[in-house]
């Protein structure tokens, strides 16, 4: 973690975030377990579990359902990291009339979103492997 974190930092630019699968990060908190870090009060409030390394927050992509790609790490600077949605396609509305259902108080509507999650410094963003 130590070298992949060096060789992601420039200057004041840095990973912020840590996102680790069920593997990585049960292997991470054990190595910590002695020292007990504990989160800031305002990420536990986001409702996320987290630590830190350096001062990038490690949070858990993964528990029952997760997505976490397995023992794998993204270091990853938000600040490089941008929602970019299609300026005609934002959650608009496909037609303008709305669908009533027969057999409960609903109604609902068709939205149509087109964009992309894209990155402008990709020379800040690493993937750990645990091996």
């Amino acid at each position: 973690m130590n070298l992949l974190w060096a060789q992601l930092v420039r200057g004041m630019d840095r990973p912020d975030l840590i996102m680790t699968d069920n593997v990585f990060w049960t292997t991470y908190v054990g190595a910590l377990q002695a020292q007990q870090r504990f989160a800031t009060p305002d990420s536990a409030a986001a409702g996320f579990a987290s630590i830190k390394f350096m001062d990038a927050d490690v949070v858990l992509d993964g528990g029952i359902g997760g997505f976490g790609t397995t023992n794998t790490a993204y270091f990853l600077n938000t600040k490089y990291i941008h929602y970019r949605p299609h300026s005609a396609r934002n959650f608009v509305s496909l037609s303008p009339n709305k669908r009533y259902s027969i057999n409960q108080d609903a109604e609902v509507q068709i939205l149509a979103w087109a964009g992309a999650l894209t990155m402008s410094g990709s020379q800040f963003q690493g993937r750990l492997l645990l091996t």
